[in-house]
């Protein structure tokens, strides 16, 4: 059979080149991560690899974890400088009180002790119990 240079699309076969490798690499990944598979079970030949990609793994987690955490809301203790979440009454790291930064909607009104929203009229505060 004749090669016919001319009868060629190059753009289809840089597609297709493309497409093959990445196959390729896809197979390459799979490959690894069931050696990996294979070696967290019975620890061979890639021993030292697969611990370090646990390591790894274990690291991403923990970032992840971290990141969620600061894309809470979240306030600095005054006394330690810890990192709290919001509606937190006291710091988990130092146990120090902290104020609760609450404003009352136009229809309600803010506890002076403690800070908590409460409806329009209240006389008591629900959450500490403060006379309004």
């Amino acid at each position: 059979m004749a090669f016919d240079p001319q009868s060629i699309d190059r753009e289809e076969l840089k597609q297709a080149i493309e497409a093959s490798a990445a196959v390729e690499e896809t197979l390459y990944t799979e490959l690894g991560r069931k050696v990996y598979l294979n070696e967290m079970k019975e620890p061979g030949a890639y021993a030292e690899e697969a611990e370090e990609i646990k390591a790894h793994k274990a690291k991403v987690a923990l970032y992840d974890a971290i990141l969620n955490a600061l894309s809470a809301e979240t306030q600095v203790c005054p006394s330690c400088g810890g990192i709290v979440l919001s509606g937190v009454q006291f710091c988990p790291a130092c146990g120090h009180q902290l104020e609760q930064k609450a404003e009352a909607d136009d229809d309600g009104i803010v506890c002076p002790s403690c800070g908590q929203k409460l409806p329009a009229g209240a006389t008591f505060c629900t959450e500490c119990g403060e006379k309004l």
